[in-house]
């Protein structure tokens, strides 16, 4: 049987359904939405995920985000690694979330030093998350192995790649996510970045947005911004009626602060994207949010935010609506 097989839209909702049943834990204690939206802010992790970075050290982020076809719906299953070279050899962090029916829950989140290798870009599995690799070291199924949490996401055939002249790049394939309610078809997008911390150069935020199969859309700044609020040039890739445009002069931009108290920090609810020619333009606004809190010297402690989002992008006079995810960085 061909495991990334299309399901009917009968099951695809009944999976959805059952999904939402069986992943929520009993007996969870759930806040209300802050005013004045309804914006769901899952609480900060108690485990670690985002430890300080040195100067001088090399840093590489693989990220495989999958999303469901149907944004009426959306499931985000978010996969991080992210390794660095330490003196002490490779430091090596990985995490799985969830994010379904306005809220987020941690999957799993380890860390661990390895011993130094002449590939630390390579990830290895971890306690809870074991990997299937195919040939030339390809990726074809990530796995989440801690019960009653278990669930395994597929990667299909490329539907397009898209690379940064250095050592960037980043590809679409078809993808599948089983729980054990039952399986949602969708995309995985894999994010590849390597950066130095001495060059000043950290990584801002990106998005991925898609209208289903006929759009798929992603930003990214060229830096990360002093605050959320400041504009920075950006740059992304649209895949429209199967044809592929690279926009090199984009504008992400975050609007309506919100404040999150654990890393004294405000986080926007809504971003504009623009380029300078009108070419394509977007609203978006918060859906729910994850918040990971990382570690410090002073009161005001750096973050990473997974925003699920939806809106509207308008490219050439068309407009589409759109959902996705923000991964929202503040140093």
């Amino acid at each position: 049987m061909d495991p990334l097989r299309p399901i009917s839209p009968e099951q695809r909702r009944l999976a959805t359904a059952l999904l939402v049943l069986v992943m929520t834990p009993s007996g969870c204690d759930r806040t209300d939405p802050p005013e004045p939206e309804p914006i769901a802010v899952a609480p900060t992790d108690s485990i670690v995920t985002t430890s300080a970075v040195l100067p001088g050290e090399v840093v590489f982020e693989r990220e495989l985000l999958f999303l469901s076809l149907d944004p009426d719906s959306l499931v985000l299953v978010p996969w991080r690694f992210r390794s660095r070279v330490t003196p002490d050899g490779v430091h090596r962090e990985q995490g799985a979330w969830l994010g379904r029916a306005e809220s987020w829950e941690v999957l799993a989140q380890e860390e661990r030093t390895t011993e130094p290798t002449r590939s630390p870009w390579q990830i290895l599995p971890g306690g809870t998350i074991r990997l299937v690799v195919g040939s030339e070291n390809q990726i074809g199924s990530l796995l989440l192995r801690d019960p009653p949490r278990e669930l395994e996401t597929s990667i299909g055939d490329m539907v397009t790649e898209w690379a940064d002249p250095g050592a960037e790049f980043l590809r679409i394939y078809e993808g599948r996510t089983v729980f054990p309610a039952g399986a949602v078809d969708g995309l995985v997008v894999e994010i590849s970045r390597r950066w130095e911390t001495s060059e000043g150069n950290e990584p801002g935020d990106w998005a991925f947005l898609h209208s289903g199969l006929e759009l798929q859309f992603f930003v990214q700044s060229d830096r990360a911004a002093a605050g959320p609020e400041e504009p920075v040039r950006a740059h992304g890739w649209t895949r429209l009626a199967v044809r592929d445009v690279h926009w090199p002069d984009l504008e992400l931009t975050g609007e309506e602060m919100r404040a999150h108290e654990p890393a004294r920090r405000d986080i926007p609810s809504r971003w504009r994207i623009t380029t300078s020619a009108d070419e394509i333009s977007g609203e978006l606004e918060l859906v729910s949010a994850h918040i990971v809190v990382g570690e410090g010297e002073g009161a005001i402690l750096p973050l990473v935010g997974l925003f699920e989002v939806s809106g509207t992008m308008r490219i050439d006079g068309r407009e589409f609506p759109v959902a996705g995810m923000i991964r929202h960085v503040q140093q």
